[in-house]
């Protein structure tokens, strides 16, 4: 763990092999996210479009999981309908008797 000392302006000098390591050049740009009992110091890359390129590549295919789920829907509805025409027949049968 590497210990800085913020300045009375508010700076604090990077270690060069965290700079190299993160790709922290001048001009880079950070973020700040406030974490339970301290802060957390983030880059934020570049091109940040580029950088989420291949992100979710290892995650379950969702598009594939959300077409099956609303087969399954439509199965359902199409079976609620046939029943609700089935039993407007019956009515309409038996009033008419």
């Amino acid at each position: 763990m590497k210990t800085m000392t913020v300045s009375q302006k508010g700076w604090v000098v990077l270690p060069a092999e965290l700079r190299e390591k993160y790709h922290l050049h001048p001009g880079a740009k950070v973020t700040f996210v406030e974490i339970e009992g301290g802060l957390q110091l983030v880059p934020i890359p570049d091109d940040p479009i580029a950088a989420l390129v291949g992100f979710m590549k290892d995650t379950p295919e969702l598009l594939n999981d959300l077409l099956e789920e609303r087969r399954r829907e439509v199965g359902r509805d199409e079976k609620q309908l046939q029943q609700w025409i089935e039993k407007e027949r019956l009515q309409a049968e038996l009033e008419s008797v």
